[in-house]
């Protein structure tokens, strides 16, 4: 900033001329441009400036000149500072240069020379020049020596070889074969052609390397016209296609057998639509298609899939097969097992360590891993219990008229029928409860929610079933209720004791507590037992009493009511 203000407060001046001599000066580097006249001019350095027009006359305080222009040659030097030797050392192995060559390299001769959109750019070590005839096109020229570079190269001394088609239309062309001196190698950019001329083939890679076809020529008249217009190609055969190897070849259209990456091959069965996955040598995935556009990019992108079928997932290891589009008939993982029916609707059997302990049935099978991410949805058909030292299964058959059984699996391992439920699930007495008396073992066996509450034994089977069918309809909840209170020893009998409602809108709560919820109609609004209305006494807690109210266990304040016995 300092410089630039000195030159402003002194008023020196950017350019001085006397006819077509001109003096073009730039005080940030200390430099001055002397052109002699349009086509001809030189470069001066100066320690620093005292007085521009005194200094450049006089060539006081210079420090180099290097020629500029000659006859509209614009020259350029290559400056081997410090900073761009070393960096040029870390790009590779550096070649020794010697002094006077090294030396003529960074101050006499030019590193290129440019007029309008030609240009020469040298390479003094190999002693070859790239001429440049436009930005995209350009020939490569061989020298035994050279001694001016200007005019070597536009009188051509001292050539030895010469290659006209260097860089065509920015293709960079290497090597050269016969007698039309066609490229080996032309490339552009990260796109490549290397040419076999003895079987007519070009090998076209692109995308550095992740994407590389094979072009089969009739013949050859020009190679990279050829090549770059697909002239006399007989055949394109793809080898790689986004990292993608692709070996073998099916059919007219030349689909590849297998394409592999890594550790990782997928096989094509083009018959029955389908691609198998494999990693590291095992079978992962196989995949259904509807058809076949480009079975590469149709797996690629997952186009036209229908169906997917893996052999490991989560850990888990799946075998066998069932229908057209080959489900898993078991799935495993250590000692843990399903194995699965699709002939008698979606179900599922769970065994640990050899054993049987549950089975489970679903509307549908999405994917095998149902049976772990939505076991929840499922309806369990089987299942395993141990209850006070016997070993019981449950299962849902069904033959005996959808009903639940119990089966004894006994010590030697056989399992034995015990008997049908007393009561279906499902018929609006008791919607989540099921009561079974097993008449073998006179086992009275509760569910609730679909699983065992609680096995107890009875003296008589018999005698139980036969009190439970002269139960009205009504009572056989609470009649039931007091079979279980009676044997676990924590009930007393209260047939025939009745709770008297005494006082008008009396809440029916569903708990001991004035804290407790209502009993609503569905409009929110409270249920209300009829003053006189009896209820049958179920038990008592504080200040409550218990009642079956239609079939709920309901509670009422003792304060307006009154107990009787019939």
């Amino acid at each position: 900033m300092g410089k630039f203000w000195a030159v402003w407060r002194k008023k020196w001046p950017l350019s001085i001329t006397n006819g077509v001599e001109k003096y073009e000066f730039h005080y940030g580097d200390n430099t001055a441009i002397h052109y002699f006249d349009e086509q001809n001019a030189e470069k001066i350095w100066f320690k620093y400036f005292k007085d521009p027009q005194k200094d450049v006359l006089k060539k006081r305080h210079v420090i180099k000149v290097q020629k500029y222009m000659d006859d509209g040659w614009v020259y350029y030097y290559r400056e081997e500072t410090k900073e761009k030797h070393e960096k040029r050392k870390e790009s590779g192995p550096y070649p020794v240069v010697p002094g006077m060559l090294k030396e003529r390299m960074n101050s006499e001769w030019p590193w290129f020379i440019c007029k309008g959109s030609e240009k020469y750019v040298f390479d003094y070590i190999n002693n070859t020049v790239e001429h440049y005839f436009d930005a995209v096109n350009a020939e490569k020229i061989w020298f035994s020596t050279i001694q001016d570079p200007q005019k070597d190269v536009l009188e051509l001394n001292n050539v030895t070889k010469r290659v006209e088609k260097y860089i065509v239309d920015g293709w960079q062309y290497s090597g050269s074969y016969g007698d039309n001196n066609w490229p080996l190698v032309i490339s552009k950019g990260n796109e490549i052609y290397e040419f076999d001329y003895e079987n007519n083939t070009a090998i076209h890679s692109w995308d550095y390397s992740q994407n590389v076809e094979k072009l089969q020529f009739k013949f050859f008249q020009d190679s990279p016209k050829d090549a770059l217009e697909r002239r006399n190609v007989s055949n394109t055969t793809r080898l790689v296609v986004n990292g993608w190897s692709l070996d073998g070849s099916y059919g007219k259209k030349h689909w590849p057998l297998t394409m592999s990456k890594g550790n990782t091959i997928i096989k094509f069965d083009y018959h029955n639509k389908t691609a198998l996955l494999y990693t590291e040598n095992k079978e992962t995935l196989k995949t259904w298609f509807s058809q076949f556009e480009d079975p590469v990019w149709d797996y690629i992108n997952q186009e036209n899939v229908i169906h997917k079928k893996q052999f490991v997932e989560n850990g888990w290891t799946y075998s066998g097969s069932y229908g057209k589009y080959e489900y898993p008939t078991s799935m495993s993982k250590g000692t843990e097992k399903y194995e699965f029916d699709y002939k008698n609707g979606c179900i599922a059997y769970h065994y640990v360590d050899g054993r049987r302990k549950e089975a489970l049935e679903f509307n549908m099978f999405q994917s095998p891993m149902d049976v772990i991410n939505k076991r929840d949805e499922a309806k369990i058909r089987e299942y395993e219990f141990d209850h006070r030292g016997r070993l019981f299964q449950v299962k849902y058959l069904s033959k005996y008229g959808n009903y639940y059984l119990p089966f004894d699996i006994g010590s030697d391992g056989t399992e034995i029928i015990g008997s049908t439920a007393i009561y279906k699930k499902g018929t609006g007495l008791f919607d989540d409860v099921i009561i079974d008396v097993s008449q073998q073992f006179n086992v009275l066996t509760i569910w609730v929610e679909g699983k065992v509450y609680d096995v107890f034994e009875v003296e008589s089977s018999t005698g139980v079933k036969q009190r439970i069918a002269e139960v009205p309809q009504n009572q056989l909840k609470a009649y039931l209720l007091r079979i279980l209170y009676s044997l676990e020893g924590s009930y007393e009998d209260h047939s025939g004791v009745y709770v008297v409602i005494d006082g008008s809108e009396l809440r029916l709560r569903f708990g001991p507590s004035l804290d407790a919820d209502t009993f609503k109609w569905a409009d929110g609004t409270n249920r209300h037992p009829e003053v006189g209305e009896k209820f049958e006494y179920l038990g008592e807690s504080d200040d409550f009493y218990k009642i079956d109210y239609n079939g709920k266990e309901l509670w009422v304040s003792k304060q307006y009511t009154h107990v009787i016995e019939n």
